[in-house]
């Protein structure tokens, strides 16, 4: 039996850029766990009179990201959490940026996204720490870089 290459998630970094020239990339600061990026393919129908076993045909269409989601342990002062200079201001002045989703892999493999702030949320349970579910809505394509 072959020993398998999956490899441990722990470890795995999301950076936010800057907007800068050339652009810096910081860590978000306490990341948990990270969902997405979900990608979907929309599908065309282009079934006609003489389709093949009267079956449904379709093409490619457009190619959608969706989202990226995470938690955070919240620290609001934190400058990627702030509300002056972190998701909440990029979520109050509409603001696109460039995500580096790191992989924990041995090449580090990273991921280039862009998106905005569509979601935040905050959890404040009576017993438990402080933590806010961040939504990114992606736009745009995905590259390796």
């Amino acid at each position: 039996m072959a020993e398998s290459n999956a490899i441990a998630a722990f470890g795995t970094v999301l950076e936010v850029g800057d907007g800068g020239s050339p652009e810096v990339f910081t860590g978000i600061a306490e990341v948990h766990d990270v969902n997405g990026p979900g990608i979907s393919l929309d599908m065309i129908e282009r079934t006609h009179q003489l389709s093949p076993d009267a079956t449904k045909e379709y093409i490619a269409g457009l190619k959608d990201l969706d989202n990226i989601t995470f938690e955070i342990g919240f620290v609001p002062t934190d400058p990627t959490h702030s509300l002056t200079t972190g998701f909440l201001a990029d979520w109050k002045n509409r603001v696109m940026r460039t995500y580096h989703l790191v992989f924990p892999d041995s090449g580090n493999t990273t991921w280039e996204l862009k998106g905005y702030v569509s979601g935040f949320s905050i959890k404040g349970p009576t017993q438990g720490l402080l933590t806010a579910d961040v939504t990114i809505k992606l736009t745009g394509g995905l590259v390796e870089v």
